[in-house]
């Protein structure tokens, strides 16, 4: 202990010694900077229409090749969304004809090298990133990827498994929810801008879908190739030409998206999510092209209204000095090939929503209304253009603008001409253009929030529209069921006095009991409240753990933690409740009950009955009607598919009125996935 207080005393020493003698500030020398030297591009075209470029860069011994290809997910139809995705995944993961994924995955690991593939809305790309000693052994693994890849059937099912559960989780994230509806409400629900995958669309794609995708996009005359890294230009031009040269030249797709029929109307929207305590505020209309005239107006525009950190005129108003705002930003896009969206977005408590709102409008209309002032555009072009410092901070990014500017059909000096224009817009440019472009009386409103909490605030701006974010779920097929329905009736009246001799609701049921699931035994003391709610406390090794959910929302807590649950587990607690066989028997009566026979369980000749509007099939006892087993197939938004769901019932007491299994066993497809002993229960 005392040698360790006597080097703390020494550094404390030489630290303070280091202070006393320090250079004043203004007296320090500073070594001239290094001056970034523009790297000489190599371009050429191979003869099968492939444009490559080259880039030496000695700096590390890599060597990274990207493939830029001319397709997207705006060639899928609809139905078929989720499609292109699916290709860039697989291509990867399922290997090629050479080079299967049981081969690829070692062949890479051991050379320290990465291939990777995926497909965008406009554009693919493949790019391997591998040693320069490596680089002749593993460039054939990507051409081989490129030309052959093999779309195996259970990588095609893994990743469907992977979207689909995707699928059932994209309403957990409210800013997902925010700026995916937001899309729609600008370039329309059914725009190939706004296509979205959905398990009926992910059901439909198949293995040929893929392959004839793959086909069609990746040729020549749709490929960019670029390299950078430690190479001779002449000997790398040599094993480019050699290796992508056998590439059939195919045919050149175009990059033409559809016009976008844009109506500039005011709309207010309103999309509940009862689990949140602030609204997230998404506001604005059709943006441009980047191509216009008045980009680099815009772009000052943009900087002075909403420009980063706590430079612009919504952070210093909206948030800084009225308080409205946890965060607020927003600009005017400009898009390459289509139009980009106007926006502002926010998010505020609820309470603050409309204020909020009305402020933000303010902010615009003030661009309109009055002209900025001279030192707002000079401190705003000294951002942009010191912002404009690290655009080259690599060779990497002169060569990735190079060939985006090839790859979209801009001019190669777009950038100096941006910087020329920058220098000059002046004041009355400002304000011009905000008249010109923005439309805050024509905007469209989107706040996703608590309806509770958020009341009618939003009336004051229109007429509101509540967006309804129900995930679709596939039909599911349901084979023609002839049966006694009197039949039915009778045993369905048995079922329900055995659960509940005494005939009274059940409002309430409690019981404790363990709960054995995935190799754990927990306690646990469970509270339903029909027809949906549910309070549970389960006993962990790492402390006490509360689930609650009701009122379509839920949480769960440890200690003073708390954390809300996703929808998709919130919707799965619900039809669990809503399914236990005490809330299935007080609701006999109003629901469609068919005989279907009997069928041999264990020796025993239990009754069958189906309750149609569940898709549930019951198993009787016949001489005391109680349940043996109850099976259903239905949609599990986990999984992104249909199962099926077996309960095993057993050892039933009576308490308060009330029957129930002690003993209860779930099987999912087969596979035994929970079971729970009951200790005791009460109800009212």
């Amino acid at each position: 202990m005392n040698h360790l207080k006597t080097v703390l005393f020494i550094a404390f020493i030489g630290v303070t010694g280091l202070a006393t003698a320090q250079t004043p500030h203004d007296q320090l020398i500073f070594p001239e900077i290094n001056r970034f030297v523009m790297p000489k591009i190599e371009t050429f075209t191979l003869r099968n229409g492939i444009t490559v470029f080259l880039v030496e860069d000695k700096e590390l011994p890599i060597i990274q090749v990207d493939v830029l290809v001319r397709t997207g997910s705006f060639r899928v139809p609809a139905e078929k969304a989720g499609l292109t995705s699916m290709v860039g995944q697989v291509m990867r993961t399922g290997g090629s004809t050479a080079y299967p994924a049981s081969v690829l995955n070692p062949l890479l690991e051991n050379k320290a090298a990465s291939v990777e593939t995926s497909v965008g809305f406009t554009s693919a790309s493949a790019r391997l990133n591998v040693l320069k000693e490596d680089f002749e052994p593993v460039l054939p693994v990507l051409i081989d990827l490129l030309r052959n890849p093999l779309f195996p059937q259970d990588q095609i099912d893994l990743a469907k498994t992977q979207q689909r559960s995707a699928i059932s989780r994209r309403n957990d994230d409210v800013s997902g929810i925010t700026n995916r509806e937001f899309r729609k409400l600008i370039y329309g629900v059914n725009s190939v801008y706004t296509r979205g995958t959905e398990y009926a669309t992910i059901d439909a794609v198949t293995r040929d879908d893929m392959v004839e995708f793959h086909k069609n996009g990746f040729v020549g005359r749709n490929m960019t190739v670029s390299v950078i890294g430690d190479f001779n230009t002449r000997d790398m031009r040599r094993s480019i030409e050699r290796a992508f040269t056998p590439i059939p030249a195919g045919t050149r797709q175009s990059l033409n998206l559809p016009e976008i029929g844009y109506e500039f109307k005011a709309g207010v929207h309103f999309i509940a999510k009862n689990d949140v305590n602030q609204s997230n505020i998404l506001m604005g209309h059709i943006g441009g092209l980047r191509n216009n005239p008045d980009y680099a107006a815009l772009q000052m525009m943009n900087e002075i209204l909403s420009g980063g950190s706590f430079s612009g005129r919504l952070m210093q108003e909206v948030r800084t000095n009225k308080g409205y705002a946890y965060g607020v930003g927003g600009a005017y896009q400009s898009g390459i090939l289509f139009p980009g969206p106007f926006f502002v977005s926010l998010s505020t408590a609820s309470a603050s929503t409309a204020d909020a709102i009305r402020a933000t409008i303010g902010e615009i209309r003030k661009m309109q209304d009055a002209p900025v002032s001279e030192a707002e555009v000079r401190e705003a072009r000294e951002r942009i253009l010191n912002s404009l410092v690290f655009r080259y901070e690599s060779r990497a990014d002169v060569l990735n603008e190079k060939v985006g500017y090839a790859y979209n059909g801009l001019p190669e000096d777009l950038f100096d001409r941006y910087i020329e224009d920058l220098r000059k817009v002046t004041v009355a440019d400002v304000q011009r253009v905000a008249k010109k472009y923005l439309r805050p009386d024509a905007m469209q409103i989107l706040v996703v929030g608590n309806p509770a909490e958020v009341g009618n605030q939003l009336a004051a701006f229109g007429t509101v529209n509540t967006i309804d974010i129900t995930i679709p779920r596939p039909a599911q097929a349901r084979a023609i069921v002839r049966g006694d329905a009197d039949q039915g009736r009778m045993w369905a009246t048995k079922m329900a006095t055995a659960i509940l001799p005494n005939g009274a609701p059940v409002n309430r049921l409690s019981y404790e009991g363990t709960l054995n699931q995935g190799g754990m035994a927990l306690q646990t003391s469970t509270e339903l409240r029909f027809p949906d709610a549910l309070t549970q406390t389960i006993t962990t090794p790492g402390g006490l753990v509360t689930i609650s959910v009701a009122a379509g929302a839920g949480s769960q807590s440890m200690g003073p933690n708390s954390q809300p649950l996703p929808p998709v587990f919130v919707e799965i607690i619900e039809k669990q409740v809503a399914g236990h066989y005490v809330n299935v028997a007080q609701t006999l009566a109003s629901t469609t009950v068919t005989y279907l026979g009997t069928e041999d369980l264990d020796g025993v000749a239990a009754v069958k009955l189906l309750v149609e509007e569940t898709n549930t099939t019951w198993y009787l006892e016949p001489s005391t009607a109680l349940p043996l087993r109850s099976m259903s197939k239905e949609f599990n938004a986990m999984a992104g598919m249909e199962v099926e769901s077996v309960n095993l019932y057993a050892n039933w007491t009576l308490a308060d009125g009330v029957m129930m299994a002690y003993s209860e066993t779930n099987l999912m497809n087969g596979q035994v996935a929970s079971s729970q002993t009951i200790t005791r229960h009460t109800s009212d």
